[in-house]
């Protein structure tokens, strides 16, 4: 695959397939909780282990409480 095409594969395979969405709303809710841990948190491979946009210490506490609240 090229470009964004490892992107979705991704979405859909650690994402997509292991939630079953009863709304909009809560797709929304989880499909932008894994953008953040994508973005912010996951390590790349191609960026030496680090993450695109690492999220500093205010941005974290902010979002732990969402992340706790969706499990």
């Amino acid at each position: 695959m090229q470009g964004g095409g490892d992107l979705r594969a991704e979405l859909r395979d650690e994402c997509l397939r292991q939630e079953i969405f009863y709304s909009l709303k809560e797709a929304q809710a989880v499909i932008a909780l894994w953008q953040t841990t994508y973005n912010r948190v996951r390590p790349h491979s191609s960026l030496g282990y680090r993450p695109p946009a690492p999220a500093s210490f205010p941005d974290l506490a902010f979002r732990l409480p969402l992340a706790a609240a969706m499990q």
